[in-house]
């Protein structure tokens, strides 16, 4: 997957119209400047709790292999990605209506999570077996980006369209353990019998918390956009990007994630 994007992104920037471009150095010219809030999903593909201890410090995988869950135990999962992005738009000299976008970007509390119940209601354990273990992960992570697009001008309306391909640093990650499983009252005689339920089982709890590997990401996306024109200079928008990549974890198995994006745009034109 790593190739793949790479090889792509070398394409993009070495083709002969973009590449005659980056001579005219001293022609290019800022357009514009923007600030970006999104809200993207970046699914990793199969996702499951044995991918989640790999990428924590310090857990014990061994606890995990012994597990009863069966895969359509899989109750929920998330990969939400709050962010926010700034962003400079450079005129490509000779390519007209296009726009070369240079970005930082930052994504605080990235999301994932994934969680496993033998019902699939939370009230079931009071009557019934009922078992669960939820993984909770977060992490920020800090990036470049860079997009070529196209941008149609009606009046007062910008349409754009385009492809583009971030790189990000993932770092300052923690994830959380929780759980239970029923188990017989007589395996913990301790016990107050206020914990035993149903007479015979009682709920052992389990929480824990570690340090999640630091890592890196990159995507490679489409993306298209529509942005409404106010006093002449300052543009209100909404973005769409669609896309794939992958996620490594120093010491993790890489996976691939694939992206859906929706953002607002605020962007101050200089011309």
């Amino acid at each position: 997957m790593k190739n793949v994007l790479l090889v792509l992104l070398a394409i993009l920037i070495s083709s002969p119209s973009f590449s005659q471009q980056i001579i005219l150095f001293n022609k290019w010219k800022v357009r514009s400047f923007s600030v970006t809030f999104g809200a993207d999903e970046d699914r990793i593909k199969n996702l499951d709790y044995t991918y989640m201890l790999k990428t924590a410090k310090g857990v014990n995988e061994s606890g995990f292999e012994d597990l009863n869950f069966a895969p359509e135990h899989l109750f929920s999962m998330a990969c939400e990605n709050p962010n926010i992005r700034l962003t400079a738009s450079l005129d490509v000299p000779g390519l007209k209506n296009t726009e070369l976008d240079f970005s930082v970007y930052g994504i605080v509390d990235r999301y994932d999570y994934v969680s496993y119940h033998t019902r699939n209601s939370d009230h079931d354990w009071l009557n019934d077996e009922y078992e669960y273990l939820s993984f909770n992960s977060t992490q920020n992570e800090l990036g470049l980006e860079s997009t070529i697009k196209k941008r149609v001008n009606l009046n007062f309306i910008n349409l754009y369209g385009g492809l583009g391909t971030n790189l990000g640093y993932a770092f300052g990650g923690k994830m959380t353990i929780d759980g239970n499983a029923e188990q017989t009252a007589s395996q913990n005689a301790d016990r107050n019998l206020n914990d035993i339920v149903g007479g015979n089982y009682y709920q052992d709890y389990y929480y824990d918390e570690f340090k999640v590997r630091d890592g890196i990401q990159q995507r490679i996306y489409g993306q298209i956009g529509v942005g409404f024109i106010f006093f002449k200079r300052l543009e209100l928008g909404i973005d769409y990007r669609r896309g794939f990549g992958y996620r490594a974890h120093f010491g993790a198995p890489v996976v691939e994630v694939d992206l859906h994006a929706l953002s607002t745009t605020i962007r101050w034109h200089l011309k």
